[in-house]
Formats: C-alpha cells, structure tokens, sequence
C-alpha cells in the first residue's frame, strides 16, 4: 500500500440507484443523452465539485443490471456466481462471503447502513456486518447521520449510504421536505391526461408523505401511464423524467446530504466513494433496466475522493465493481480473507499512476425470464408454496456478457457446453435435465404437460445427447451475440455468433465494415471471452440460500411494497 494514504478516518459509501454513467459532467461520452435532446436538461453541480477534485472512472462496468446483485458484487469482491445472490429477490449472500462491513467491523470501524429500500439489503443478507441498520420508511438518512454524528468520537466508521431518488419513478424522493414531490405529482397528472384525457385517479390532496402505501398506488399508477405510453410513443417521455429527476437529486437531496457531511467535517476526513448499482437504458419501446446487460444499465459512475491524498484525475481504463472493496482494503491496509478466491483487484496503483495498470475485464449476468404465462404461473405457485419472492424468471439465467472498451460478447442461456455437460451428468434426474433444457435453451419455464412428455421420452429409451440435438434443431436460438461498440455505440447492430468446433462463424448483419484484420481480432476477442465466461460460472457456488422470512406476515409486507415499486407484477 502507498504511504501517502494517511488521515482517512471514516469510509463513506453513497450508491445512486439507477444512475446511468454519462449523468455526471466528468464522462466525456454524452452520445446517447445528445442522441435524445435531453442532454441541456442535466444540471449536476453537486456530483461534479465531488466528481472535480476525486478519481473518475469512465469505464466502470457492473456485475448486474438489478439492485441486490450489483451490490453483492460492490460488499464482496465476488462476481454473483460466487457470492450467490443472483436471481432477483430469491438468493441471500453465499454464509462464506466476507462483505466490507465485516472487514471494517473487526478493523475498529463503527457500521452504518441507510437505504431507501429496506427489503433489498435486509432480506438479502446484504446488511451483514452491520452494526446499525436504517431503513426506509421506519428511519430516514438523517437518523442515520445522527447516530453516525454520536460515535464519531468513539470509533472510526463506515457509512453506506443508498438513495433511491433516480430510480422509476422519477421525480419522486423519500426526502421529506415541504413541497419537494409537488413536481412529481403535476407530472403524474400530466401524463395522465396524456395517456388517458383525463386527470383520472390522480388526488394528490390524498397523499400523505407518511404514508408510504398511498404514494406507492401512485407509483403503480405512474408505472401503468408510463408502460401505456411507452406502446404508443416509444420512452421519449420517460427519459425526459429521467434526466430532469438526476438534476432534481443532485440539487436537492443529495446537495442537502453532503452539506450535512461538511458540517460534520467529514468531507475532509473521509474516503468517499460514489457509485451506481447500474443504470437505465432503453430496449425497444422500453427504458427501464434489469434485462438485457447494455451499455447503459451495466456502465455506471465510479468517483473516489479524498483530496488530502488522491490527486484529482480522470481513468479512460476499464475497471470492474467488484474492484471497489479490494480498492479500499488496499488503502487501509486490511488484509483480504480467503485471498485469491475474490475477483476484484484493487485500483489503488492505477489511480496513483495511471499508466500502470491496464485495467481488467468486466463480466455481468441478468437472471431473469420470458413474460410467458407458464412463467407466470410457475411464479404464482411458488408465492403460494414458499417463503421467497422469485422474479419474473426465477431461476433461469438469462444472459451473461464480458466486455471490454471497444467489444462486447453476449451469452443467451446454457452454452452448448454447459447443455453437453448436462447430458453428461449421471446425479441429474430426468426432470431436473428436462428442465435445464427448456429453461436454459427456450429461458421459460415449463408446463407440467410438456415436461410428462419429455420425460417419457427418456424413460422410452431416448437417449438424452438425442433429445437435446432434436431439442436445438427444432427449438434452437442464436444463443451468441458480439457488438462492435466503437462502430455500433448504441448496440443497435449485433453480430451473430456460431461456434463450429474449434473455428467461429460470423454473420454479419450490419453495415460494419469488416476486413480480415478485424475479423481476426472479433475471433480472438470472441474465445477470451467464451473461456473467461465459463471460467467465472464454473465456480459457482454449489447451493444457493433462498431468501426466508420471519413470518407470514412479514413476507406479504415485502411482496406487496416489491409489487408497490414495481419489482412484481
């Protein structure tokens, strides 16, 4: 560790949920803000004096595009395969994951935890290591502030703070100040009017901002406007929310939360690290996050500061989330647990000299499922039968990528590989390879119908290689994707991938102008990041914990605020 890095009393952590990369002035690529004309409405002078005098990353890739996940990845240095928290809102942390929280705990640290959504952290196994633990809407930053106010003289502390004011729906924020949502309900009636003709349920004399339950039926009601007009207008609209929503947090909320910072006099004794958990992009007539790993959802903001010791710099390198805790261990000195099983590396050689680090790969993976009625169902049933939430898809893993700068490789579902393997593996029962089949080639569930018939088949003498070669020629999908990101930056233009033995077939569907060097270069960039992706999923971890309440009670509570947010359908 570099001596220089003294006087760091406190660690304060603050994730913007939702906050897309280029919604801070450091990022120098505005493409897509340009692209849409919403660019003259961002105005982030809070977390540009931050952005000014810290270290920022303009390559910094997520592990995940959904909450609990991406901040699994942040707490533990682990890509999800190995922490475990994978599918939405049905994982809790793999028992053997050591978070930051714990490591600053033993180190003498106080640990602080505030966030707007409770049940992400809490339900999640998330809060692990914490001492004190503040949550939306039983407690507000400010009550966290307060208790962090009250130890400072004891101890050190860690703070991570999580603020949900970015994400859907936009406008609206937790920050209780007189008038300070009044903008997010004039636009819930605007577009209300707009969708419907009329101001429709919309009474906003009704709303209590105590009353959390009567401002999310606003919240399912501007999530209805907003996928109606979507069908019949395109995002347009919800971008435009989006951005005027980063400029009212940055000016609002977060300006009031780092003025309490500074009168605390913790701007100065702190290393401050602010960051995204992903971002929001837009995917056909949809701009929202969660499914497929864009640019725009997995690159995020990444700013370390501490001005006393970090001089003020702007990183092009690509570096990954899972970077961030093994960053901060390095700084202070506290050596990693079960070293050599993490994925991050620390950053601190590449911020103290830039040309000497040359920055790493970044994975990420999106759990999730088709809007298939079987899939519906399947959910149904197991909110009935069980204790967890499962997600739209369950456990199905829908896609993985691997990126780097100037590419991007993307897997649909099992590898033919992982699909061989199964075939392979004697303790799989029929049904359990049946359901990879379908769950890993198709990414739905299966209907008790289809699966009887499968399974008889194998019962008849079928062999399974047979049922899964019949199984691709008749349902089979392209299952490989490459993109070009400097000459195809919106990921418009996917190239598509076959693997014929040991050779790889491109066909290209674009207008890219491709010659042999290149294509070379697509081949060999297309084989690292196949090994690479297998490599990270063959160290999954054997079993994963579900999700488990308390009470029957306390699982409908968190169903219906996930339902109330949007997370459910």
């Amino acid at each position: 560790m570099s001596a220089k890095i003294k006087g760091i009393k406190n660690i304060i952590l603050i994730s913007i949920d939702c906050l897309r990369f280029d919604c801070i002035g450091y990022q120098p690529d505005k493409r897509f803000l340009e692209r849409y004309g919403v660019l003259p409405l961002l105005d982030t002078p809070n977390l540009d004096r931050i952005a000014e005098k810290g270290v920022c990353f303009t390559q910094a890739v997520s592990t995940c595009s959904y909450t609990p996940s991406s901040h699994a990845s942040i707490f533990t240095g682990l890509y999800p395969p190995k922490h475990g928290v994978q599918a939405f809102f049905r994982n809790s942390l793999n028992p053997k994951a050591y978070t930051l929280a714990q490591y600053l705990r033993e180190a003498g640290f106080s640990t602080f935890l505030y966030t707007d959504f409770e049940p992400h952290f809490k339900y999640t196994d998330l809060a692990r290591g914490v001492d004190y633990f503040f949550g939306f809407p039983q407690y507000t930053e400010e009550d966290c502030l307060k208790a962090f106010e009250e130890s400072m003289n004891d101890k050190r502390g860690y703070l991570f703070a999580h603020f949900s004011d970015v994400h859907l729906p936009y406008l609206h924020s937790y920050f209780e100040h007189n008038g300070y949502n009044d903008d997010f309900l004039r636009r819930i009636e605007e577009l209300s009017i707009k969708a419907n003709g009329s101001a429709g349920q919309v009474i906003r004399e009704c709303v209590s901002p105590d009353d959390i339950y009567s401002i999310h039926q606003l919240y399912r009601y501007y999530i209805n406007l907003k996928m109606d007009l979507e069908r019949k207008e395109g995002f347009g609209e919800f971008l435009l929310d989006y951005v005027k929503g980063v400029s009212k947090f940055d000016k609002g909320r977060f300006a009031h939360f780092l003025d309490h910072l500074e009168r605390l006099g913790l701007l100065d004794n702190s290393l401050i690290i602010i960051f995204s958990d992903h971002g929001e992009a837009s995917s056909s007539f949809s701009f929202d996050h969660g499914g497929f790993p864009y640019d725009g959802v997995i690159r995020i903001p990444l700013i370390f500061h501490h001005p006393p010791t970090l001089a003020p710099m702007i990183i092009d390198r690509q570096v990954s989330s899972v970077d961030i805790i093994l960053t901060i261990l390095d700084i202070l000195d506290i050596p990693i647990k079960h070293d050599g099983q993490v994925d991050g590396k620390s950053l601190l050689s590449m911020m103290e000299n830039c040309f000497e680090y040359e920055g790493s790969s970044a994975y990420s993976e999106v759990w999730s499922g088709c809007h298939h009625s079987y899939t519906m169902s399947a959910m149904e049933e197991s909110m009935e039968k069980a204790k967890f939430i499962p997600a739209t898809g369950g456990d199905i893993i829908f896609q993985r990528s691997y990126r780097e700068p100037q590419m991007k490789f993307v897997i649909h579902g099992l590898d033919e590989h992982e699909l061989t393997k199964m075939c392979e593996d004697s303790n799989l029962s029929d049904e359990e390879f049946v359901k990879g089949l379908i769950r890993g080639i198709l990414l739905r569930y299966e209907d008790e119908e289809e699966l009887k018939l499968l399974c008889k088949h194998l019962n008849e003498g079928v062999k399974r290689e047979t049922l899964l070669k019949g199984f691709m020629l008749s349902h089979g999908q392209n299952k490989y994707l490459l993109f070009d990101l400097i000459a195809d930056p919106f990921e418009e233009r996917e190239i598509q991938v076959k693997f014929n033995g040991g050779d790889v077939n491109l066909n290209f569907n674009s207008k890219i102008g491709v010659t042999s060097q290149l294509l070379e270069k697509y081949k060999d960039f297309i084989l690292r990041a196949r090994e690479t992706i297998m490599g990270i999923y063959s160290k999954k971890i054997a079993s994963q914990e579900e999700i488990m309440y308390e009470s029957e009670n306390e699982f409908k509570q968190v169903r219906e605020r996930l339902k109330a947010l949007g997370y459910l359908s």
